[in-house]
């Protein structure tokens, strides 16, 4: 069953700021959905920092760096370098369904993965002949974060975030802390007119701001499906897992899926959704007792989601577990080794003093 529910209309004034009805929307959908639409201007027409410009050409790269032939998209697949940048299709993606119902969907997508340079390894990767792209998605990047900065400065200031220290609720403190160099990453995502799909899952990080390009996106609500529409000249955002966590389940991440439906066998989908994670660093708490790291945390929820990354997660775990085991052998050779040496040597000194026999003793009278 699909049909719609209400998911609150956020707009973000010129200075970045919330008035008392924005944080007032801001905080329900935090708590109810965990998603709200965010819009480009005001609805007096003044506009937020988003830059009209910036946003275009971004969807220019998304349909221009897939042109190139499947061969030219291969030799900058994510697999091949320790940076997850590059292209990648849902062979390699190892989406864990999530579905409340147990209903599973094949991933059809494809796409680019872009991020920040202290993610994993820098460098950003495009096909060849395709590198000039680069910059214009790293601009559009750069502004996405200046909004979810934004957007997370609002949330710290609502009180749902209740480990927070009472400074750190302080929208510039809590910045500095937590997101002066936030670690992020950007999907280009490409969808085929028919089965286009993504499987139910949740996103793992704090929180994601999509460009939604067409119809498809749904999210799960009391066990049922509903659609997402696309409003234009509208953002969707949604929180991720770490923020849920962060939160003490405060705040919501929701289980969302993409399938997509085109009567035009020649109209693809796309989309780009961007995601950002705290410093890398940060240490975040639910509780006294309950604390993680984020980007541990990031990386460990990557290497579950990409074939390539579980491979080398379960290769490096078995090398460190081969040398931990060889070391603990090489310490009871060296052990038995001191042990045989010791005996050695008492038993040389018992012999000796069995040869020379006991000493003279000279008594004077």
């Amino acid at each position: 069953m699909t049909g719609t529910v209400h998911i609150p209309v956020i707009s973000i004034g010129s200075e970045g700021t919330l008035d008392d009805d924005g944080l007032q929307r801001l905080t329900d959908a935090c708590m109810l959905h965990g998603f709200f639409y965010l819009k480009n201007e005001k609805p007096n027409g003044e506009g937020y920092h988003i830059d009209p410009s910036v946003v275009s050409r971004a969807w220019d790269v998304a349909k221009e760096i897939f042109e190139v032939p499947q061969d030219a998209k291969e030799k900058v697949n994510v697999a091949h370098n320790n940076s997850n940048r590059g292209y990648f299709n849902s062979l390699g993606y190892l989406e864990l369904n999530k579905d409340p119902n147990g209903i599973s969907i094949r991933d059809s997508k494809e796409g680019f993965f872009f991020g920040s340079d202290n993610f994993l390894a820098p460098g950003n990767l495009a096909p060849e002949g395709k590198e000039a792209l680069i910059p214009d998605v790293e601009a559009y990047m750069r502004m996405c974060m200046a909004v979810c900065q934004d957007v997370m400065k609002a949330i710290a200031t609502t009180g749902l975030m209740s480990q927070l220290q009472s400074e750190e609720r302080e929208p510039e403190t809590f910045v500095n802390k937590y997101l002066s160099d936030p670690v992020y990453m950007l999907k280009l995502l490409k969808y085929p007119p028919h089965d286009g799909n993504t499987d139910a899952h949740t996103d793992y990080g704090c929180i994601t701001l999509l460009l939604p390009g067409d119809e498809g996106l749904q999210i799960c609500v009391n066990n049922e499906w509903h659609d997402v529409p696309v409003i234009p000249n509208a953002f969707v955002i949604n929180f991720g897992d770490l923020l849920q966590f962060w939160s003490n389940s405060v705040i919501k991440s929701t289980i969302h899926r993409v399938i997509y439906r085109s009567a035009d066998p020649n109209k693809y989908r796309y989309s780009i959704p961007f995601f950002m994670h705290p410093n890398r660093g940060s240490q975040i708490r639910a509780g006294p007792e309950n604390v993680i790291d984020s980007y541990d945390y990031v990386v460990s929820r990557f290497d579950k989601t990409y074939a390539h990354r579980k491979k080398a997660a379960e290769e490096a775990a078995a090398a460190m577990a081969a040398v931990t085991e060889s070391a603990a052998m090489a310490a009871v050779t060296e052990s038995a080794a001191m042990a045989a040496v010791t005996e050695s040597a008492a038993m040389a000194a018992v012999t000796e003093s069995a040869a020379t026999g006991p000493s003279a003793v000279s008594v004077h009278v």
